[in-house]
Protein backbone atom coordinates (compact mmCIF):
# COMPACT_ATOMS: atom_id res chain seq x y z
CA UNK A 1 0.00 0.00 0.00
CA UNK A 2 1.46 3.32 -1.06
CA UNK A 3 0.12 6.60 0.22
CA UNK A 4 1.72 9.60 -1.41
CA UNK A 5 3.68 11.55 1.16
CA UNK A 6 3.48 15.33 0.91
CA UNK A 7 6.80 16.93 0.08
CA UNK A 8 8.71 17.99 3.18
CA UNK A 9 6.56 15.93 5.56
CA UNK A 10 8.03 13.34 7.94
CA UNK A 11 7.37 9.68 7.13
CA UNK A 12 4.86 9.50 9.97
CA UNK A 13 2.69 12.27 8.47
CA UNK A 14 -0.39 10.11 7.80
CA UNK A 15 -0.31 8.56 11.27
CA UNK A 16 0.01 12.02 12.79
CA UNK A 17 -2.85 13.35 10.68
CA UNK A 18 -4.98 10.29 11.48
CA UNK A 19 -4.48 10.75 15.23
CA UNK A 20 -5.09 14.48 14.94
CA UNK A 21 -8.40 13.58 13.28
CA UNK A 22 -9.22 11.13 16.06
CA UNK A 23 -8.54 13.83 18.66
CA UNK A 24 -11.36 15.92 17.13
CA UNK A 25 -13.99 13.20 17.58
CA UNK A 26 -15.12 14.46 21.04
CA UNK A 27 -15.76 17.94 19.55
CA UNK A 28 -17.73 16.38 16.73
CA UNK A 29 -19.72 14.15 19.07
CA UNK A 30 -20.58 17.16 21.25
CA UNK A 31 -22.42 18.77 18.34
CA UNK A 32 -26.08 18.32 17.50
CA UNK A 33 -27.81 15.99 15.05
CA UNK A 34 -29.14 17.67 11.91
CA UNK A 35 -32.77 18.80 12.25
CA UNK A 36 -35.77 16.84 11.03
CA UNK A 37 -33.92 13.51 10.93
CA UNK A 38 -31.72 14.61 8.02
CA UNK A 39 -28.75 12.37 7.22
CA UNK A 40 -26.24 14.55 5.33
CA UNK A 41 -23.29 12.14 5.63
CA UNK A 42 -25.38 9.18 4.48
CA UNK A 43 -26.73 11.33 1.62
CA UNK A 44 -23.17 12.10 0.52
CA UNK A 45 -22.10 8.45 0.74
CA UNK A 46 -25.12 7.25 -1.24
CA UNK A 47 -24.70 10.01 -3.85
CA UNK A 48 -21.00 9.39 -4.47
CA UNK A 49 -21.44 5.62 -4.57
CA UNK A 50 -24.12 6.07 -7.22
CA UNK A 51 -21.87 8.36 -9.27
CA UNK A 52 -18.90 5.95 -9.23
CA UNK A 53 -20.67 2.59 -9.41
CA UNK A 54 -19.52 1.95 -12.98
CA UNK A 55 -15.92 3.13 -12.50
CA UNK A 56 -13.00 0.73 -12.67
CA UNK A 57 -10.20 0.88 -10.14
CA UNK A 58 -10.09 2.95 -6.99
CA UNK A 59 -11.49 6.45 -7.38
CA UNK A 60 -11.31 9.78 -5.60
CA UNK A 61 -14.96 9.19 -4.69
CA UNK A 62 -14.06 5.96 -2.91
CA UNK A 63 -11.51 7.83 -0.82
CA UNK A 64 -14.04 10.47 0.12
CA UNK A 65 -16.68 7.86 0.93
CA UNK A 66 -14.18 5.98 3.13
CA UNK A 67 -13.33 9.17 5.03
CA UNK A 68 -16.98 10.18 5.47
CA UNK A 69 -18.03 6.65 6.45
CA UNK A 70 -15.35 6.71 9.14
CA UNK A 71 -16.78 10.02 10.41
CA UNK A 72 -20.26 8.51 10.37
CA UNK A 73 -19.07 5.40 12.20
CA UNK A 74 -17.54 7.53 14.96
CA UNK A 75 -19.99 10.44 15.27
CA UNK A 76 -23.12 9.48 13.38
CA UNK A 77 -24.61 12.56 11.77
CA UNK A 78 -23.63 14.89 14.62
CA UNK A 79 -22.06 18.11 13.38
CA UNK A 80 -22.77 17.34 9.72
CA UNK A 81 -25.10 20.33 9.29
CA UNK A 82 -25.88 20.52 5.55
CA UNK A 83 -22.55 19.23 4.22
CA UNK A 84 -24.45 17.28 1.58
CA UNK A 85 -25.18 20.64 -0.10
CA UNK A 86 -21.49 20.69 -1.03
CA UNK A 87 -20.89 17.10 -2.09
CA UNK A 88 -24.12 16.76 -4.11
CA UNK A 89 -23.17 19.58 -6.49
CA UNK A 90 -23.20 18.19 -10.06
CA UNK A 91 -19.89 19.87 -10.96
CA UNK A 92 -18.06 17.70 -8.41
CA UNK A 93 -19.09 14.39 -10.03
CA UNK A 94 -16.24 14.57 -12.54
CA UNK A 95 -13.75 14.57 -9.66
CA UNK A 96 -15.34 11.61 -7.83
CA UNK A 97 -14.80 9.47 -10.91
CA UNK A 98 -11.09 10.21 -11.28
CA UNK A 99 -8.41 7.73 -10.15
CA UNK A 100 -7.75 7.72 -6.41
CA UNK A 101 -4.21 9.06 -6.86
CA UNK A 102 -5.42 12.25 -8.62
CA UNK A 103 -4.57 14.67 -5.83
CA UNK A 104 -5.73 17.65 -7.91
CA UNK A 105 -9.24 16.14 -7.98
CA UNK A 106 -9.12 15.64 -4.20
CA UNK A 107 -8.01 19.25 -3.86
CA UNK A 108 -10.87 20.63 -6.00
CA UNK A 109 -13.34 18.92 -3.67
CA UNK A 110 -11.48 19.80 -0.47
CA UNK A 111 -11.47 23.50 -1.43
CA UNK A 112 -15.29 23.48 -1.65
CA UNK A 113 -15.57 21.63 1.64
CA UNK A 114 -13.25 24.01 3.49
CA UNK A 115 -15.13 27.03 2.09
CA UNK A 116 -18.37 25.56 3.41
CA UNK A 117 -16.99 24.84 6.89
CA UNK A 118 -15.37 28.25 7.25
CA UNK A 119 -18.69 29.92 6.40
CA UNK A 120 -20.59 27.65 8.82
CA UNK A 121 -18.05 28.29 11.58
CA UNK A 122 -18.40 32.04 11.07
CA UNK A 123 -22.23 31.77 11.12
CA UNK A 124 -22.46 29.67 14.28
CA UNK A 125 -19.45 28.10 15.94
CA UNK A 126 -19.89 24.64 17.44
CA UNK A 127 -17.88 21.55 18.30
CA UNK A 128 -18.47 20.27 14.78
CA UNK A 129 -17.32 23.45 13.07
CA UNK A 130 -14.26 23.70 15.33
CA UNK A 131 -13.40 20.16 14.33
CA UNK A 132 -14.02 20.84 10.63
CA UNK A 133 -11.99 24.06 10.37
CA UNK A 134 -9.03 22.43 12.09
CA UNK A 135 -8.19 20.70 8.78
CA UNK A 136 -6.76 22.57 5.82
CA UNK A 137 -7.35 21.77 2.18
CA UNK A 138 -4.04 19.89 2.10
CA UNK A 139 -4.97 17.95 5.26
CA UNK A 140 -8.26 16.90 3.65
CA UNK A 141 -6.55 15.89 0.42
CA UNK A 142 -4.18 13.64 2.35
CA UNK A 143 -6.91 12.22 4.59
CA UNK A 144 -9.24 11.43 1.68
CA UNK A 145 -6.41 9.88 -0.32
CA UNK A 146 -5.12 7.98 2.71
CA UNK A 147 -8.54 6.61 3.63
CA UNK A 148 -8.96 5.57 0.01
CA UNK A 149 -5.68 3.64 0.19
CA UNK A 150 -6.75 2.05 3.48
CA UNK A 151 -10.04 1.10 1.85
CA UNK A 152 -8.20 -0.54 -1.04
CA UNK A 153 -6.00 -2.42 1.40
CA UNK A 154 -9.05 -3.61 3.36
CA UNK A 155 -10.52 -5.00 0.12
CA UNK A 156 -7.44 -7.20 -0.26
CA UNK A 157 -8.23 -8.68 3.14
CA UNK A 158 -11.94 -9.12 2.42
CA UNK A 159 -12.75 -8.90 -1.31
CA UNK A 160 -16.45 -9.41 -0.60
CA UNK A 161 -16.67 -6.22 1.46
CA UNK A 162 -19.00 -3.60 0.02
CA UNK A 163 -18.50 -1.05 2.79
CA UNK A 164 -15.86 1.62 2.98
CA UNK A 165 -13.49 2.73 5.71
CA UNK A 166 -11.55 1.17 8.56
CA UNK A 167 -14.75 -0.11 10.22
CA UNK A 168 -15.78 -1.98 7.11
CA UNK A 169 -17.11 -5.45 7.56
CA UNK A 170 -17.75 -5.27 11.28
CA UNK A 171 -21.39 -5.99 12.17
CA UNK A 172 -21.63 -3.26 14.80
CA UNK A 173 -21.09 -0.67 12.06
CA UNK A 174 -23.56 -2.04 9.54
CA UNK A 175 -26.96 -0.57 9.00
Amino acid sequence: MSIQQPEGQPKSWFITLFFRSASKVPDLRSDVEPPDGRTPRKNVIDHIQEKIKDCEGPTVGEGIVAAIQTLRDTAGERGAREIDSVFLKPELTQYYRRPLDDLDAHKAIAVKEVEYWLAEHKKKESGGTRSAVAFTVQDRVQLQHGFGKLNEFSKTLDPSSTRYGPGSGYPQYSE
